[in-house]
């Protein structure tokens, strides 16, 4: 007799983005959701970042640091290479949470820029799809009896102008 699976393999896990409600069945998905493609821009490591990705120039026994050299030309590269640097942060950010969600277990909730992704079992979607899906019903039968309410009541009022009406003309 083999080990029984894992627990992940057992139980089918869903990802509740927790500001929104709203439920994905793939990590990938609830991540990419919650990934703001500006989120890093104001970062303050930037310069150090673009000063540790590119190389320095030394020329006449002064070094120009990556940084400096960008923000002197102001001829759009600063934008590009600011861009590349959110690009890589976010990339990192989604590598983490990837990282995260694929060791987590039910309940646990993990941060994803301005996001909080919360791991649920499989059943608790369900039950909330039954709660609404009950309280629709129970909402839809109500409409229904007040529109068969509405309905008696307008042939209640027809039928008795309908009755005053003949009383007219039988008295003409």
């Amino acid at each position: 007799m083999g080990a029984s699976p894992p627990l992940f393999w057992r139980i089918k896990m869903k990802f509740r983005i927790q500001s929104t409600g709203e439920v994905f069945d793939d990590y990938e998905d609830a991540i990419d959701y919650c990934i703001v493609e500006d989120y890093h821009e104001d970062d303050s490591y930037f310069e150090e970042w673009v000063n540790n990705q590119y190389e320095s120039a030394y020329i006449c026994g002064v070094t120009y640091h990556p940084y400096d050299i960008l923000e002197m030309a102001d001829d759009g590269n600063m934008r590009d290479v600011r861009y590349e640097f959110m690009e890589c942060l976010n990339e990192e950010d989604r590598e983490n949470a990837r990282c995260e969600l694929r060791r987590a277990d039910i309940g646990d909730e993990i941060e994803v820029h301005y996001e909080t992704i919360e791991v649920i079992e499989d059943d608790e979607v369900e039950d909330e799809e039954q709660k609404y899906s009950e309280e629709s019903i129970e909402l839809t039968r109500n409409f229904i009896a007040e529109q068969k309410l509405l309905n008696e009541q307008k042939n209640d009022i027809e039928s008795k102008e309908d009755e005053d009406f003949m009383k007219f003309f039988q008295v003409i």
